[in-house]
């Protein structure tokens, strides 16, 4: 697969890190989520071998390298919150 940022021409700075690919449902895409210079990158695949470019964050300056995006929808934020909640229960009483 061709790194679909670095192929971008117009760039200065071909630096990306730590992609996170997951699959979008309700679109029948899959989506990766890019770190790139002062940014995240959005791009989408139907076959993961060909990316397009969909957008990216607002540009987030000064605050060094950008690292490990991880997106989550809102119920699975709450669902994680649960089980964290559930777990400290348990521990609370196994002490």
């Amino acid at each position: 697969m061709q790194n679909p940022y670095a192929a971008r021409h117009d760039l200065k700075d071909k630096t990306f890190r730590d992609p996170c690919v997951f699959w979008h449902a309700p679109s029948h895409k899959w989506v990766m989520v890019l770190a790139e210079p002062e940014k995240f990158g959005f791009y989408a695949s139907s076959d993961l071998k060909v990316w397009e470019y969909t957008g990216s964050t607002p540009p987030i300056p000064d605050y060094g390298v950008l690292e490990c995006p991880r997106l989550r929808t809102h119920s699975q934020n709450m669902m994680v919150a649960a089980r964290q909640m559930a777990e400290k229960k348990a521990v609370g009483h196994l002490s």
